[in-house]
């Protein structure tokens, strides 16, 4: 792997690798810590963005409901086949200049990605099949997740899980 981290999962805010996890503050650049970072882009701006260490990773799996953790994993071993990257979506091949709204998903250990199946770039129409197959469960924790550590800024209505998957 590449001693250079990708410039696409630098922080927007500081330009800089993420260096805690969202939920527990975490310092994620220890040796042996695996961790995931997401990004949403729409419109090419990001709308939000964070890393989240293993642990909170799997904490939050498991609230999620059995039904919808395993229509996740089949749909994403069944649609992704190509090793990843930055150039498109991971699903149907579409160039990303030409997405209006992805999602950007990579686990990494240190500075380096863990394995070449990542980057994950999921755009908004590949997401919308798994959108309709996750329960309620899953979609109330996920929206929790996202107003416990995104809330929206006074006057302006952040997409929810409902318009967006964050795919942890």
């Amino acid at each position: 792997m590449s001693d250079e981290f990708p410039k696409q999962l630098l922080s927007i805010e500081t330009d800089t690798p993420f260096t805690h996890c969202v939920q527990c503050d975490c310092i994620l650049l220890q040796e042996g810590l695996i961790y995931a970072i997401e990004k949403v882009i729409q419109q090419d701006e990001v709308v939000y963005e964070y890393a989240l260490c293993e642990k909170c990773m799997y904490s939050i799996y498991d609230e999620l409901s059995e039904e919808s953790r395993k229509e996740m994993q089949n749909y994403m071993s069944e649609k992704i086949t190509a090793p990843g990257s930055f150039d498109h979506c991971s699903i149907c091949q579409t160039p990303t200049p030409e997405l209006p709204s992805y999602n950007q998903m990579a686990y990494l250990e240190g500075r380096e990605l863990c394995d070449p199946s990542f980057p994950i770039i999921s755009c908004e129409d590949c997401l919308s099949p798994l959108q309709d197959k996750i329960s309620k469960t899953t979609r109330d924790r996920l929206d929790r997740f996202k107003h416990e550590n995104f809330p929206d800024p006074p006057g302006m209505e952040v997409p929810t899980p409902d318009d967006v998957m964050i795919l942890i």
